[in-house]
């Protein structure tokens, strides 16, 4: 579940610590990679918050516990998808932006066909603050499907189609 800026970690803790989780991992963002605390509620459930300061999005799983994640989305402030789609078809781009980061997160083991759709619009934006953004989404996704849209943009993008280029060799896996 996508979160809303004013959710904090520490309402998780407390929940945590309330119901005697034990706390299976806390990574420390780097570079790559985001800030993550998972717990174990059960031998094979876990629980965790994941921020990811690249992207500006902070998220909740849970999984084997369909019960504790309507717990967690009843104590959580979250953000609703039909209000990132709408976000997202915004004018001003950097609320589009910040909803297309959202719904990357949201899609990010398979694209829905309207975030797709989003997505590519931004690769193909006239700003190439947009396109950068797009740019970097699709590194931190890593979608196969968006191969060809990606290595158009190789040829079609003058400012950033070398690294296009470099996003494509990748996903190919040609690097």
């Amino acid at each position: 579940m996508l979160l809303r800026p004013e959710a904090s970690i520490d309402v998780l803790n407390e929940r945590a610590a309330a119901l005697g989780w034990k706390l299976a991992g806390d990574e420390s963002r780097a570079h790559g990679r985001p800030a993550r605390r998972f717990w174990r509620p059960t031998p094979d459930s876990e629980v965790g918050w994941c921020e990811d300061h690249s992207l500006g999005v902070a998220h909740v799983y849970v999984t084997n516990a369909p019960a504790l994640e309507a717990e967690l989305a009843a104590l959580l402030p979250r953000l609703e998808r039909a209000e990132l789609l709408a976000a997202a078809r915004s004018a001003d781009l950097l609320t589009a932006l910040g909803a297309l980061r959202a719904l990357g997160v949201a899609d990010f083991d398979t694209l829905s066909p309207e975030v797709r759709a989003l997505l590519v619009r931004f690769m193909d934006h006239k700003d190439r603050m947009a396109r950068r953004a797009a740019l970097h989404l699709c590194w931190v996704g890593a979608w196969k499907d968006l191969l060809p849209e990606i290595e158009r943009r190789r040829d079609d993008d003058p400012d950033l189609g070398a690294a296009w280029g470099r996003l494509a060799d990748v996903l190919r896996g040609d690097a």
